[in-house]
């Protein structure tokens, strides 16, 4: 007679099954089939990063961080942050789940919380699930929720999450956060995909100068570019152009279809011009092929969740 499952297994084998739904995907889900690095990617909340299939490596400040299947990765605060993703060996896929934790769920734990919410949040953090049922139980009843799309008691869950991992040392979780300049941005335009941006425009929404904007970008080690581009706070690479994504890596809607439509009305833009004036095939057409290219491209994709609490939301 086959032993039982073990939690953790049960647990995995379910967030895995939801990674794979298209129709519902319960949260950030980044899937690779090629193990790829990520540099200087911009996240502008808490994250709970749980790996399904395959490892990750993550660095802010502080060494590499190794995580895997059956561990949980804490990244409380906003930072700036190197991965790096390794398929698993037997399938050749890498599949992770990462929870963003909203502010309002940050605020209701404070409320709830007895203690003095620290000033800093602290440093990237890695637990074993195994020695904390509890915490693959919290994971556990917030799958159920999504299941069943149940949104509101998926926020109890994620928030018991949060209570549980502050009693563990993790109040870090609960911090103020506080945004550099570029992961301002980053999140405005993200808010919106499919605007087209320009420096003017985020030169009046931040109440900066052209000259002072850059600056202070300087500062950060970044430029108005690389702070601008549209990508997945897991998925942007080096701080490249829109959409611009490691190989193997694929975004789903909704970011999926606001780059197809960039892509397009950027060529037919172009078709116009070359019709009316002769204008040769430049870098910006040969972007937006490929920007559309990728936007038609199959799995191995990267999903975001369309559940408001729980998204892990490309910023």
């Amino acid at each position: 007679m086959n032993a039982p499952a073990a939690p953790i297994d049960l647990l995995l084998s379910r967030l895995l099954a939801l990674s794979r739904d298209e129709t519902r995907p319960p949260c950030g889900c980044l899937r690779a089939v090629q193990g790829h690095a990520i540099k200087s990617a911009e996240l502008s909340q808490p994250v709970l990063v749980l790996p399904l299939l395959g490892s990750k490596r993550l660095r802010d400040e502080t060494p590499w961080q190794d995580v895997g299947p059956g561990q949980l990765m804490v990244v409380p605060g906003a930072r700036r942050v190197d991965m790096e993703h390794r398929p698993d060996r037997l399938t050749g896929e890498y599949v992770a789940v990462g929870l963003f934790v909203p502010e309002s769920v940050r605020a209701a734990a404070r409320r709830l919380w007895d203690r003095p919410v620290p000033g800093l949040a602290g440093e990237v953090a890695v637990l074993a699930l195994t020695a904390h049922p509890e915490l693959t139980e919290g994971w556990r009843q917030w799958a159920l929720a999504v299941e069943q799309g149940r949104a509101l008691q998926a926020d109890h869950a994620l928030l018991g999450l949060v209570l549980r991992l502050c009693e563990l040392g993790h109040a870090g979780l609960l911090a103020p956060v506080e945004l550099r300049l570029a992961a301002r941005i980053h999140a405005m335009v993200a808010e919106r995909p499919a605007r087209d941006w320009s420096s003017d425009d985020i030169e009046r929404a931040t109440g900066l100068s052209g000259a002072t904007l850059r600056r202070r970008l300087a500062d950060e080690g970044t430029s108005l570019r690389a702070a601008a581009a549209l990508h997945h706070p897991a998925a942007g690479q080096d701080g490249g152009a829109a959409g611009r994504l490691p190989l193997g890596v694929e975004l789903r809607a909704p970011l999926r279809r606001a780059l197809r439509r960039r892509a397009l009305a950027h060529r037919s833009g172009r078709a116009a011009a070359r019709a009316a004036g002769g204008l040769s095939t430049g870098p910006a057409e040969r972007f937006a092929h490929d920007s559309e290219r990728r936007a038609h491209a199959g799995p191995p994709t990267l999903s975001t969740s369309m559940l408001r609490p729980t998204l892990e939301r490309s910023r």
